[in-house]
């Protein structure tokens, strides 16, 4: 089953399966890449609209999971205390991304230094579903 596809700037489409998270091109019959960290279903994928072989993948285990698509296999994974809706990507810094959780706040990240979040946005009442950035930054 496809849970949820999205298309990047570089012709791959992604498609989760399970666990699974599949690059495709629009032009070939078998995939281009297939990730595996063992996680539980990978409910959703984001690409990085600046770092284009980037994307993020959140799981219903409260993984967060990050790729690169010039890899065979992914980058690093944080695991949050509770699950992880969306991920979004910054599109001013291209390595800080922003996650949705359950417990109602926005967790902001720097991929590089993924040991403890470099902000946390509260003040939400309930889980927080979805996140995106304005396309300039600026509101």
């Amino acid at each position: 089953a496809v849970y949820n596809a999205e298309y990047g700037k570089q012709w791959y489409q992604r498609r989760v399966r399970g666990g699974e998270v599949s690059l495709w091109s629009l032009l070939r019959n078998e995939p281009l890449r297939t990730f595996n960290w063992g996680v539980d279903t990978v409910t959703s994928v984001t690409f990085n609209k600046v770092e284009t072989q980037l994307l993020a993948s959140t799981a219903q285990d409260r993984n967060i999971v990050l790729y690169d698509c010039r890899e065979n296999h992914p980058l690093r994974k944080v695991i949050l205390s509770q699950k992880t809706n969306q991920v979004a990507f910054n599109p001013m810094e291209a390595l800080n991304f922003t996650a949705a959780c359950d417990d109602g706040n926005l967790y902001s990240f720097d991929m590089r230094h993924l040991a403890a979040p470099t902000n946390v946005h509260m003040g939400h009442v309930m889980a927080v579903l979805c996140v995106d950035y304005s396309p300039t930054g600026r509101s």
